[in-house]
């Protein structure tokens, strides 16, 4: 079983939604391939101008903690 949404970090988060991000935005485009690269960096960059109305999922990885502060 793995873990609630609410409990991953965005790393955790992205790994997640490869699935999601390949079927919606196809398997070409850049924010399936930093999530197939788990570039949690080169993601959030692409994803600055993404609007909170536009992709609740994207928001969701954005704006989830990062890995080192789950650990703190």
């Amino acid at each position: 079983m793995g873990k609630l949404w609410g409990d991953m970090d965005a790393a955790e988060r992205l790994t997640a939604s490869i699935g999601y991000l390949e079927y919606n935005y196809g398997e070409q485009h850049p924010y399936a391939k930093a999530a197939r690269a788990g570039d949690l960096h080169v993601f959030r960059n692409l994803t600055k101008h993404v609007s909170e109305m536009a992709d609740v999922r994207i928001t969701g990885i954005v704006d989830a903690r990062d890995p080192q502060q789950v650990a703190a």
